[in-house]
């Protein structure tokens, strides 16, 4: 009986181990867990950093580019008001400051094309009126005749009003109109020329 009661010594302190190791084991386990969390918390930390790290070089890209982009905008606006100035002041320029008299242009040169295919009907080979075939050298034995008209129509009954000096006056006062009319510049016929055509041709139509 006393053996039965008796214990060993050898397994109780086999058992204290066998206690004393699992719970060495459960406070590794402890740690291990502690640890393992310790280490995924930093983790996630250390990856949310990251993600705002990123989203701030982002954000800043953006506005980099939102700033550089409303540089370009503000050249290119202040190019365009610049181009916008100058536009304005070329049309301020040009602007009249009384209203523009109409165009008394009624006379024109018969195209070339046109005249090529029907010359006859368009070309003078007699006589010449106006500016447009006025001293040509086939034409110049007419001149004479135009004169002789002139005297005729002078003579006929003369006075105030047909005298020639009145008539080159009312004619010299319509030379700028005169001019007007025709769609070409006159200027190989001198102020002279061209009032001294007028009233011989226009009184040799008269008479």
């Amino acid at each position: 009986m006393e053996g039965l009661e008796s214990s060993d010594p050898s397994k109780e302190l086999g058992c204290k181990e066998i206690k004393h190791s699992l719970h060495h084991n459960s406070s590794i386990n402890s740690q291990l867990s502690t640890t393992s969390f310790e280490v995924r918390s930093s983790f996630i930390m250390a990856e949310s950093k990251v993600k705002e790290h990123c989203l701030i070089e982002i954000r800043e890209g953006e506005e980099s580019v939102t700033a550089g982009s409303n540089v370009k905008n503000q050249t290119l606006s202040g190019d365009q008001n610049k181009e916008n100035v100058n536009i304005a002041s070329s049309i301020r320029k040009k602007l009249l400051s009384k209203a523009p008299s109409p165009s008394s242009t009624c006379i024109y040169r018969v195209p070339d094309a046109l005249k090529k295919l029907h010359e006859k009907d368009f070309v003078p080979c007699l006589v010449s009126i106006g500016p447009f075939h006025h001293g040509t050298k086939k034409l110049q034995a007419m001149e004479q005749f135009k004169l002789w008209y002139l005297h005729q129509l002078l003579d006929r009954k003369p006075n105030p009003e047909t005298n020639l000096e009145h008539i080159v006056e009312k004619i010299r006062s319509l030379e700028d109109y005169s001019r007007e009319c025709y769609n070409e510049k006159l200027d190989d016929l001198s102020s002279e020329a061209f009032v001294e055509m007028m009233v011989v041709d226009g009184c040799f139509i008269l008479e």
